[in-house]
């Protein structure tokens, strides 16, 4: 009986596994940018397209820009650099960095649907689709238009798209157009336009703005530069065209300003959760875990004993000894040992030695930009201290006293 029934339990995981296995892959159609996301806006296949075919070398960073600023890498020679956003906004700082990149040669791609250039290149932003990203694959939509531009002419006629992965395009003003709350177009040159099925004019989907001695290209529609894009016939050789005008530069793509939606697949459970079969699995085996540990417990509970905790004797034995010394009038033995326990925690916050005579006046001069008091100041202080313990005068209360005090000033704004 028992064997018939494991028999059975086998045969019906294995069809199962047979029935999933038999259905249709349900893709994730979230946008992450992300390296290692095989999914149609992840950019696992794109990078790894880019990083056989481009002749200077690609690669993937999570560099910030300002880091890329201070590395000599990229201070020795130009980049190209690649920055896909989304529909994340990248901010004024992050801005400022864009154009001091292109300033200084660079040529920076940034791929972003938040556009926040009104105010420094006069371009502005639109909506384009309404289509939900999920119906791509559904026969009821249909391909928009594609152009390329070169030479200031069209190529590429017969390119074609989807309308959901543009939603925005961006527009232009001319002087004349320009009013007082609108600023000129700055030069630029175009690179991609594109137009619904049901529209007649192109809009500007990309195009590139001479920056310093470098170049800024701005891309609307970031979801070209994925997985999808790079296995789709046409939108393949817009990507060429976008990356042919860095193909002279070692191109280096930043991830560094990706949301956390790019970072799911960094669980070490990913696989076993894209699957249903094994997500179930999974479930299955942290119930049984979470149900042995339960009943376990309950068989081997024991009372445990409430174990009091030793008492630290050690403030008590400073006040012993400093009662010592006290009571003894040795003032002088206390300023030492007080000297000493400063320079003790001098040495532990900050690595700075005041009890070095070699390195005396430097360290006074890193100590006092930390602590804020004056260097004459802070001179003095240890001078009278150190004096105080040399033994050649009497110490009196009150000098002791104050030469306390004064350590202990130093080490409450130090900390």
């Amino acid at each position: 009986m028992n064997k018939k029934f494991v028999i059975g339990i086998v045969a019906l995981l294995l069809l199962v596994f047979l029935f999933e296995y038999r259905m249709p892959r349900h893709f994730v159609w979230e946008p992450t940018y992300s390296q290692r996301d095989p999914q149609p806006f992840g950019c696992m296949v794109f990078d790894s397209v880019l990083a056989a075919s481009m002749p200077q070398g690609y690669s993937v960073t999570r560099q910030t820009l300002w880091q890329m600023q201070h590395d000599s890498t990229f201070m020795a020679q130009r980049h190209g650099i690649v920055i896909l956003l989304g529909e994340q906004a990248m901010g004024e700082t992050v801005r400022k960095q864009l154009f001091k990149m292109a300033e200084a040669g660079n040529i920076v791609l940034v791929g972003t649907a938040t556009y926040e250039f009104a105010d420094t290149l006069g371009i502005h932003q639109q909506w384009n689709s309404q289509i939900s990203t999920p119906l791509i694959p559904t026969n009821s939509v249909k391909r928009g238009h594609l152009k390329c531009f070169a030479d200031g002419d069209f190529k590429d006629t017969q390119l074609t798209a989807f309308s959901q992965l543009v939603n925005y395009v961006f527009y232009t003003y001319t002087v004349e157009e320009a009013d007082s709350d609108q600023m000129p177009t700055k030069p630029h040159t175009p690179l991609v336009a594109f137009k619904d099925y049901d529209e007649s004019a192109y809009s500007y989907v990309a195009a590139t703005f001479p920056v310093g001695k470098g170049e800024l290209i701005l891309l609307t529609a970031p979801l070209l530069m994925t997985n999808y894009g790079m296995l789709d016939d046409d939108i393949r050789i817009v990507i060429g065209r976008l990356m042919n005008r860095m193909r002279h530069l070692p191109v280096v793509r930043t991830e560094a300003y990706l949301g956390g939606t790019a970072q799911t697949e960094e669980s070490p459970f990913y696989v076993l959760l894209q699957r249903p079969p094994l997500r179930w699995a999974l479930y299955l085996t942290v119930l049984t875990i979470l149900l042995l540990m339960v009943f376990t417990a309950r068989r081997r509970q024991r009372v445990i004993p409430v174990v009091t905790p030793p008492q630290n004797g050690n403030l008590e034995f400073v006040k012993l000894i400093g009662t010592l010394y006290w009571q003894e009038g040795d003032h002088r033995g206390l300023v030492e040992k007080k000297l000493l326990y400063t320079a003790e925690e001098i040495r532990r916050l900050t690595g700075l030695d005041i009890m070095d005579p070699q390195a005396g006046k430097e360290t006074e001069q890193q100590l006092a930009r930390l602590t804020g008091i004056a260097v004459d100041e802070l001179h003095y202080i240890l001078n009278n201290v150190r004096e105080a313990t040399t033994g050649r005068h009497v110490v009196d209360e009150h000098e002791m006293k104050t030469h306390i005090d004064s350590l202990d000033n130093i080490l409450t704004k130090l900390s």
